[in-house]
């Protein structure tokens, strides 16, 4: 959380100040290898993609995209939203493994390579539309998997 301080300026007039928030090594750490470990399958998956097919390593982007923003909405809504404790488990596979696994300047850089401005739109706006849908289904699948409440009484 942050906190908020009063400092009084050299001209007199006092401000508020919000203090920035305290990141624990351990919450580098777990950053650091899961985006580590997410680049690397990366990098495996555009490998893969490029041998299949070499003109068009740009879906392997969009895909690789997508299934990471779906992964993501399905840890956003399902695992992550039994419970308010903040582990370096749930830091390490979101903002490292996942944010690691997916690329927007991945995007970016194909972008300039598509030719055209038309199709450069298209590539772009594509990109971001799969990976947005993505999430959305991850986040509906899981909200409707809601454990159904057992009747008392009757076997």
């Amino acid at each position: 959380m942050f906190s908020e301080g009063i400092i009084l300026l050299p001209s007199g007039v006092a401000t508020a100040q919000t203090a920035r928030p305290r990141i624990s090594p351990g919450a580098l750490i777990a950053v650091f290898v899961g985006g580590s470990l997410g680049v690397a399958l990366r990098i495996v998956f555009d490998f893969i993609f490029g041998l299949l097919n070499p003109q068009a390593s740009y879906i392997g982007t969009m895909l690789i995209n997508a299934s990471g923003s779906f992964l993501l909405g399905i840890f956003v809504a399902g695992i992550w939203a039994k419970t308010s404790e903040k582990s370096l488990m749930r830091i390490a596979i979101g903002p490292g493994f996942l944010g690691g696994f997916t690329t927007l300047s991945g995007v970016m850089l194909y972008t300039l390579y598509v030719p055209g401005p038309l199709l450069a739109f298209a590539y772009l706006f594509g990109s971001l539309a799969t990976s947005t849908l993505a999430a959305w289904a991850g986040l509906s699948l899981m909200r409707r998997k809601k454990p159904r409440a057992r009747k008392r009484g009757k076997k």
